[in-house]
């Protein structure tokens, strides 16, 4: 220190410093990370071997700060990775759920479906005073009841898979 003001020396509790041996501490990317600082009240005391043993020191501890760095940021990606396996395997959860719920609903809904049709069947096929019979869109016979058989002539296995066009002569086809 020299003997500028205020102090005129050495500053009122300052370590007194007369050597001084510093060596930066660089990542591998170039970046300056900070700085390893020595200093000793002894004047002339650090030599060409401290200052290589310093040198290489602060190349190893550039070395394990890019390592926690690195560390750090794998243990972020694997928590993130982590999270968003648990996301999905909610969503696989919840999905699996509705399907299941979906499903059930739509076989008790055919069950019932099936029921009723079988009810409307055993009703339709127990009528035997009014021709019913079904048609699909295109105009086939899908079904044909008793009363059908009685009143038009024709047993089922005869119509069915039939257009209902032969029940009208070719005059009323025309029309």
């Amino acid at each position: 220190y020299g003997q500028n003001s205020p102090y005129h020396g050495m500053p009122e509790g300052h370590l007194p410093v007369r050597s001084y041996l510093a060596a930066p501490v660089i990542s591998r990317s170039g970046e300056v990370l900070g700085g390893l600082f020595f200093g000793h009240p002894e004047v002339g005391i650090f030599s060409e071997r401290a200052e290589r043993i310093v040198s290489a020191i602060a190349v190893q501890a550039g070395i394990a700060i890019d390592k926690a760095k690195l560390y750090r940021a794998a243990q972020g990606e694997i928590a993130r990775r982590q999270q968003i396996e648990s996301r999905l395997r909610e969503g696989e959860q919840t999905l699996e759920r509705r399907v299941a719920e979906r499903t059930a609903q739509w076989i008790a809904e055919s069950q019932e479906r099936q029921r009723a049709e079988g009810n409307f069947r055993l009703l339709v096929e127990g009528v035997v005073d009014y021709a019913i019979y079904m048609l699909d869109p295109t105009g086939i016979i899908t079904s044909w009841n008793a009363g059908g058989e009685r009143i038009k002539g024709y047993r089922s296995d005869e119509v069915v898979g039939e257009h209902y066009s032969r029940f009208f002569t070719p005059e009323d086809r025309n029309r």
